[in-house]
């Protein structure tokens, strides 16, 4: 997402033709008179430069636009003699996509929708247009635009649907709305003023406008388009707008020559205002990543830069123009693979690329006890080859209290800790407890834990760790029929008391609610079994939303125990996402002798969702399976309906779900087994929206009672093969590497155990790996393990690589 304003003012190529050209003689003939020095500041982010002089082509004078998609970090390109979009390559490198259409001068807006990246563009000859870019990286022409509407200006995703501004010949703006299956509707015009930003925020849109007079109005739109103008802004120009700590931000630039940040509360009150302290300097863009929002500036005598706001201070995050003052503006930014990125605005050389590493991203866990019949541990990978991690630990305890661990891992190896060793074992509220994790280097962490529940029921579950609290959490499973016992384990991650309200929707199309407090620093658990009963009826399978009702940021989990049909006791547990979506892809699945799998659907909307299952088996074939979800409720599909029950090949399989009438839905796979007729348990993981290029996993062992695989999907149509790298992390830092091929639209299995011998512990990078100039083909990757956990506890886990 982008702002345009900016642009427009400055005379970038996706504006107007005329105005654009005058402006730039303006620029030359200004620049032969300025003379101001270069301001280099204290920076605490130390940029590269990955791309310039317009990256080949010197007509290429601004990078409007940044969004991470499907492995990578795609660009538009302005450009007076046609636009272009761009992907941004692991180590900077840029390649072209694909070209904008004829007169298509630019693509100051993007955003990623339903599985797609949309990029709309400006155009003064033939109206601007949609156009859209595939997972496999293909730009194509979405939607033309009225010929009267020359620019869209801003996007965002929100309540399932893509919104989008236009600027319009006559000075007016429009605002849109487009479903999944692209069917699009006009919420409302508004008259002599310019759409300059979106932005989306738990149960609201808003937008930006700058009106003739120079001052500017925000309006908040509902889930039901209904638009309210919450407050005008006077002598200033809402430039741009972001999501930072879930609410709304805006950049205005005042007639005086400052620029700010401001908070709004719903009603239009402003609740913070921070003054950035650069002079005669205006705010171009907007970007959260991790902690902190970033703001691209423009300064004409100094050049743009970066600057960093933590809640508390804002700091210059880079130096003026990059040390080049002819980078005028930063009119872009996004992130990727734990790189901040910074685009700019420069019609001397040609448009200019500059990166920078991130901080290393903080892990959540929501759920984690050490009362009696429990073990947890926590894995922790360290991703830097030459630099130890030292891992701060905080426990947020269900007392209230909290207590701090810290360990340090090795360079490249992993390390495991034994959370009992710190909080010890007590049957009481002190020992359940969520996790917080930094790092002084990338890693991941995930956290096994091991079990017999009440004395009765063993198995184990595992997670990989969240990067981002939230306000919303959505789970497709869940349970309360005879046999299963379903908790949701939820952290407040904030300084305030968190008010929470979980709503189930059950198999039978209606909903109930539960709500609790937890303190702050603390977590809280919600019994469903205590709300909804147990029976063995549709009523009792259920979804479920979780949210904070005040604002306060969450995690949310959902540990389950059960005793699957008097037969096969076991756990397991997911970690909520905070959206529904339109596509899930599962790189695990069978339905050999002695396992039973399933897929929940949550239908969380109010029409009902057309869903599709496709199974690509061992064997390389594509049986579909589809079921009609009602409104607010769940579905299930049963995988052995349609595949059957064999130990073969044919039996093993990837899935995609998908709704195919544009409804948002969820899908989780639930699964249920007796492992080599030995080890009873099951597992549980939510799908992942797009399948990726590069997945880790800081858990893994080949000890003794220990099976370790890792399952492989190829989704791809068209016949191109996955070339897939596996490393093998060990404790000691070594390296064992394996490279497997996998057909297209065909799963395949990699035993760990055949690979690493016994009594190895592990973590795992998986990447797809592909020839020089080549692009990597996208997949997805699990890895389920069984086990006799001290040859007393059977049982299994399944989780999706982290794509961090």
């Amino acid at each position: 997402m982008s702002s345009s304003r900016g642009s427009l003012r400055r005379g970038a190529p996706g504006v107007l033709k005329t105005t654009a050209w005058i402006l730039v003689l303006l620029l030359m003939v200004w620049s032969l008179l300025i003379i101001s020095p270069t301001c280099r500041s204290a920076t605490f982010l130390d940029f590269r430069r990955d791309g310039h002089g317009g990256f080949g082509d010197s007509s290429n004078t601004m990078l409007e636009s940044m969004a991470a998609y499907s492995s990578g970090l795609w660009c538009t390109v302005g450009n007076w003699g046609g636009g272009s979009i761009w992907r941004v390559g692991p180590n900077g490198q840029m390649s072209k996509a694909g070209n904008l259409g004829s007169n298509d001068t630019g693509a100051p807006a993007t955003q990623v929708f339903n599985g797609k990246l949309y990029a709309g563009t400006t155009n003064d000859i033939n109206g601007a247009s949609l156009w859209q870019v595939d997972v496999d990286g293909t730009v194509s022409k979405y939607k033309q635009l009225a010929a009267n509407q020359w620019n869209v200006s801003a996007m965002a995703d929100f309540s399932n649907n893509l919104w989008y501004g236009t600027l319009n010949k006559d000075g007016s703006s429009s605002i849109y709305r487009m479903d999944a299956t692209g069917n699009t509707t006009k919420i409302t015009d508004i008259p002599g003023a310019e759409v300059s930003s979106m932005v989306s925020s738990p149960g609201d849109m808003w937008v930006g406008t700058i009106n003739p007079d120079g001052s500017s109005t925000v309006y908040r739109i509902d889930n039901t388009g209904k638009s309210t103008e919450v407050t005008t802004v006077p002598n200033s120009n809402v430039e741009a707008a972001a999501n930072y700590d879930g609410d709304p931000w805006w950049g205005t630039n005042r007639d005086d020559g400052t620029a700010d940040l401001v908070k709004f509360d719903r009603n239009g009150i402003e609740v913070q205002r921070v003054v950035i302290p650069q002079p005669n300097a205006d705010i171009d863009t907007m970007f959260t990543s991790g902690d902190k929002l970033y703001v691209g500036m423009y300064s004409f005598e100094n050049g743009g830069s970066v600057w960093a706001y933590d809640g508390t201070n804002i700091t210059q995050a880079s130096e003026n123009g990059f040390g080049n003052k002819d980078n005028r503006s930063v009119s872009a930014i996004g992130a990727n693979d734990g790189r901040l990125y910074a685009g700019t605005s420069n019609f001397a050389t040609g448009a200019e690329l500059w990166s920078a590493q991130l901080p290393p991203p903080d892990f959540y866990f929501a759920e984690g006890t050490t009362r009696p019949g429990f073990q947890p541990f926590i894995a922790i990978l360290n991703q830097s080859a030459t630099n130890p991690a030292t891992v701060d630990i905080d426990f947020l305890k269900g007392d209230g209290t909290t207590q701090e661990y810290q360990m340090t891992v090795p360079a490249g190896a992993r390390g495991t800790l034994n959370v009992a060793d710190v909080l010890g074992v007590g049957d009481d509220a002190a020992h359940d407890f969520s996790t917080r994790i930094q790092s002084s280097e990338y890693t991941i962490a995930e956290r096994p834990c091991y079990f017999t529940y009440k004395g009765q029921w063993s198995g184990g579950t595992d997670v990989i760790g969240a990067t981002d609290p939230g306000y919303e959490f959505y789970f497709a499973e869940g349970t309360t029929r005879p046999g299963f016992q379903t908790y949701f384990a939820v952290a407040n991650l904030g300084a305030d008391t968190a008010n929470v309200k979980a709503t189930y929707y059950t198999g039978d199309g209606q909903t109930r609610t539960e709500e609790i407090s937890i303190p702050p620093y603390s977590r809280g658990t919600m019994d469903v079994n205590a709300t909804l009963g147990s029976a063995d009826d549709a009523a009792h399978d259920f979804s479920t939303k979780i949210e904070s009702t005040n604002g306060q940021p969450l995690l949310a989990e959902r540990p389950e125990f059960f005793y699957y049909k008097n037969m096969w006791p076991g756990g397991s547990d997911v970690i909520g996402v905070p959206d529904p979506g339109y596509e899930f892809y599962f790189a695990e699945g069978t339905t050999r002798p002695g396992f039973d799998t399933y897929f929940a659907v949550a239908n969380l909307g109010d029409e009902a969702a057309q869903v599709k299952a496709t199974y690509y088996t061992g064997d390389g074939q594509t049986p579909t399976a589809e079921i009609t979800v009602p409104p607010n409720s769940r579905g299930t599909i049963n995988a052995r309906d349609t595949l059957g029950s064999a130990d073969d090949a044919a039996h093993d399989f990837s899935t995609k779900i998908e709704s195919t009438n544009g409804r948002p839905v969820l899908a989780e796979r639930p699964s249920y087994f007796l492992y080599n007729g030995l080890w009873p348990g099951g597992e549980t993981v939510i799908g992942i929206s797009s399948p990726d290029t590069s997945f880790k996993f800081a858990e893994g062992t080949t000890r003794d009672g220990f099976q370790t695989y890792f399952t492989v999907g190829n989704f791809d149509k068209a016949g191109e093969v996955a070339t897939v790298r596996f490393r093998f992390r060990l404790g000691d830092g070594s390296v064992i590497e394996r490279i497997i091929e996998v057909q297209p639209s065909s799963r395949q299995t990699v035993n760990a155990n055949e690979i690493l011998g016994p009594s190895v512990d592990f973590a795992t990078e998986v990447d797809s790996i592909a020839p020089e100039g080549a692009r990597p083909m996208n997949v997805s990757i699990e890895r389920p393990m069984y086990f006799n956990f001290n040859g007393v506890w059977p049982g299994g886990t399944d989780v999706i690589g982290s794509q961090q």
